[in-house]
Order: structure tokens, then C-alpha cells, then sequence
């Protein structure tokens, strides 16, 4: 891509946050952070629970 930065957010929004909702927040978030000089690509994941699939788990050694 370029010199800058990829960047990845993942988000944990209530369960009953109606899609219309979380798309506009998720959308915002990338273009807010593309709009940053030194990143070149943001990547937006939301979710409604932090139980995630193992192959995605939160490491907290």
C-alpha cells in the first residue's frame, strides 16, 4: 500500500444496537481514522459479545 499504517478496531456494541446504528458508528470510526495521516487502511469489526470464536481470542498474557 503505502508508508502508513493498517489499522484494526474491533468493537463491542449492545446487542439490541440496531444495524443502521452500528454500521454508522463502524463507518465513522474508519474514515475518522483513515483521515489520519499516517494510516493508510482501517479495518472496523464489531461484535455484541467478547466471547469470540477461539481463532480470534483476546490474548491477556
Amino acid at each position: 500500500m503505502g508508508d502508513g499504517v493498517w489499522t484494526e478496531f474491533d468493537l463491542l456494541l449492545d446487542e439490541h444496537t440496531s444495524v443502521r446504528d452500528a454500521h454508522d458508528i463502524s463507518q465513522t470510526l474508519q474514515y475518522c481514522a483513515e483521515a489520519l495521516p499516517e494510516v493508510d487502511r482501517a479495518f472496523v469489526a464489531i461484535d455484541y459479545s467478547a466471547q469470540n470464536p477461539a481463532g480470534h481470542s483476546m490474548d491477556n498474557s
